[in-house]
């Protein structure tokens, strides 16, 4: 066994770097939320991660921690920086180009061919889409500066099925909201579906802007930087219909 660790570190291209402080933050951050899942039950159906990414993290020997049985490594995440200080609470349209891009690397990281984007958004620098594939399958992906999208995640369950439409006037949000990173690089984002007669969506935060969420096709979401973990606590869904704007904590979801 020591061999084998030994022969697999002699492949790691950063053997002889040690983590910064914030790596192993957002090490510890990241082991912490996984143990949560685990306890809760609320882990990801599937996540799949571009090979070479995954390669290279992986091979962070010193850096890698075991965790019931669970592999993780710093949140490595080129871009971040610039994600965050270009992050803009009102989504900007997302042009062809980038909407090519993002399609082209969410399948790659599925490793199934694309169908037709559902949501889009950008926000500075970062990309995020809701992709079905040509299965019907539901996924997430996101990029931080507009490339390669780190990885994808499932929304519908085994057999494409989508979750359901809310009611008239009405939204749902799918897991509650998701904080991940460590202290140089947190964010929360949230998604859910939107019911006939919703005209828009926003997210009123307890001590920053309000964050306006792209609304599409059935779908809303948004994400917004909270690198003190003081804009998740408090937080507010304000839905917009026609009558009207009504407000929802998200524990109202649950």
């Amino acid at each position: 066994m020591d061999d084998d660790l030994s022969r697999v570190a002699q492949l790691d291209p950063v053997r002889d770097q040690e983590p910064t402080p914030e790596q192993w933050a957002r090490s510890r951050a990241r082991i912490e939320e996984m143990m949560a899942r685990s306890r809760t039950g609320t882990a990801p159906v599937r996540l799949h991660r571009p090979p070479a990414r995954r390669l290279v993290i992986g091979l962070v020997a010193a850096a890698v921690l075991g965790v019931g049985g669970i592999l993780a490594a710093p949140a490595l995440r080129p871009g971040a920086d610039t994600a965050y200080a270009s992050w803009t609470a009102i989504p900007a349209e997302v042009t062809a180009a980038q909407l090519v891009t993002l399609t082209t690397g969410c399948a790659r990281s599925w490793a199934e061919p694309a169908g037709e984007a559902v949501l889009a958004e950008r926000r500075g620098t970062s990309l995020f889409l809701v992709l079905k594939m040509s299965s019907g399958a539901l996924v997430t992906c996101f990029s931080w500066d507009g490339d390669e999208p780190a990885g994808a995640d499932r929304l519908s369950d085994g057999h494409g099925a989508e979750p359901s439409l809310p009611a008239t006037g009405r939204v749902s949000m799918l897991g509650g909201p998701q904080t991940i990173g460590g202290a140089a690089g947190r964010q929360t984002s949230a998604l859910g579906r939107v019911g006939p007669g919703v005209t828009g969506v926003d997210i009123a935060l307890p001590h920053g802007p309000t964050v306006r969420a792209t609304v599409s096709n059935g779908w809303w979401a948004a994400w917004w930087p909270d690198r003190h973990g003081d804009q998740t606590d408090g937080f507010r869904i304000v839905v917009h219909t026609a009558a009207g704007s009504r407000s929802y904590r998200p524990e109202e979801f649950s």
